[in-house]
């Protein structure tokens, strides 16, 4: 019989398929940017849908990274580091951009 040889390929896309719930998480950030840009730009038709779906799509990639993290075991202390800092960007960004564009009323509280 002959013996066949098996390429290193399959490991390095593996490797490579290990940093999609980091790059998940780092999504949102740049996600942030995007619903901020999405409500300044008052130009753009139906701005705050938009931004209200980037929103959306960023708090579902929360859910996604962590899924996918655990199905296949993909965890390490970088990614759950940068999971919770994606998190809070987001979640403070958005909350700023509803004070500073007027969705949600200052009221005197701040």
């Amino acid at each position: 019989m002959s013996e066949v040889a098996v390429s290193p390929a399959p490991q390095k896309v593996h490797k490579k398929r290990k940093q999609i719930p980091n790059l998940l998480s780092l999504s949102r950030v740049l996600f942030t940017f995007l619903c901020t840009l999405l409500l300044y730009v008052e130009q753009i038709p139906y701005r705050r849908t938009w931004a209200f779906i980037a929103y959306v799509i960023a708090s579902l990639t929360d859910w996604w990274d962590g899924a996918v993290a655990r199905k296949y075991g993909w965890t390490s202390p970088f990614g759950a580091y940068i999971d919770s800092i994606a998190d809070k960007v987001l979640q403070i960004g958005i909350f700023m951009d509803f004070l500073l564009f007027g969705i949600l009323p200052s009221g005197g509280y701040f």
